[in-house]
Parts: structure tokens; C-alpha cells; sequence
């Protein structure tokens, strides 16, 4: 069970990284004058649904741990 813990860190961690990156981007977007607004909307939703999608992939990563740990 430690080394799935171990698995689901490291790969979270490098998601939410890139995560934050996205969202760091999208924020600077809104502090360049040239942007018109609907790009700088577009980058925000598009950082809302990656964070969305990273909590359901780590969602499902634990409900597959918690179902494989109880099969052993």
C-alpha cells in the first residue's frame, strides 16, 4: 500500500506542477494590456477543468487502491 502512496505522490505532484503553470499562465494573460478578454476567459476555464479533471483522476486512484487493498 506505501508504494501505490508512493506512486499517486509522485505522479500528483507532477501534475499539480503542471497545473500551476497553467493557472500561473492564465494569470499573466490578465496582466498583459493586448489580451482581449475572451482568451484570458478562455485560459481561466480552461484551468477550472484541468483542476477538475486532476480531482477526479486522483478520485479514482484512491478508490482503486482502497479496492485493490481490500482483494488482498
Amino acid at each position: 500500500m506505501t508504494n501505490d502512496f508512493n506512486d499517486i505522490t509522485q505522479t500528483f505532484t507532477s501534475l499539480t506542477n503542471s497545473y500551476r503553470l497553467f493557472v500561473g499562465a492564465a494569470e499573466e494573460l490578465t496582466r498583459t494590456p493586448s489580451v482581449p478578454e475572451e482568451i484570458i476567459e478562455d485560459a481561466i476555464v480552461r484551468s477550472a477543468k484541468l483542476g477538475s479533471t486532476l480531482d477526479l483522476l486522483l478520485l479514482f486512484q484512491i478508490l482503486s487502491i482502497l479496492t485493490n487493498n481490500r482483494n488482498e
